[in-house]
């Protein structure tokens, strides 16, 4: 069976389902769609981990909006673009590494989550 999704290839897609009580994992063959300019989930109730190759499928994302769930797990982010980026008020742990630096983001919010920051000295 196809998806929907995959008849529309060639085009643009947005994903917008801000505040709709959404809940469970998000299928992680949405972080694949090459042509999804912007997923915007905030305010749900979603949980699980992002993938750790989360940024490898999705070529053109311009707004990546995650904020205010329930995602959990190391803080992973590879990116390739500049994308606006909000992943605050989940519960990610870890380090933030410093490589975070080298990306070109327009914005990368991470507040309220259980993040560390690297040590860059040795």
């Amino acid at each position: 069976m196809k998806s929907p999704c995959m008849e529309v290839m060639g085009y643009d897609l947005l994903l917008n389902r801000d505040v709709n009580h959404l809940s469970g994992t998000v299928p992680q063959p949405i972080f694949d769609l090459s042509s999804l300019i912007h997923i915007g989930l905030h305010m749900n109730e979603l949980e699980g981990t992002l993938p750790s190759n989360l940024g490898n499928g999705l070529s053109k994302i311009q707004y990546l909006i995650l904020a205010v769930n329930h995602f959990k797990g190391p803080f992973q982010l590879r990116l390739q673009i500049q994308p606006h980026c909000d992943l605050s008020e989940n519960n990610f742990t870890g380090i933030v590494p410093p490589e975070i630096g080298t990306l070109c983001l327009n914005y990368l919010l991470l507040s309220g989550n259980q993040l560390k920051a690297s040590n860059t000295h040795d």
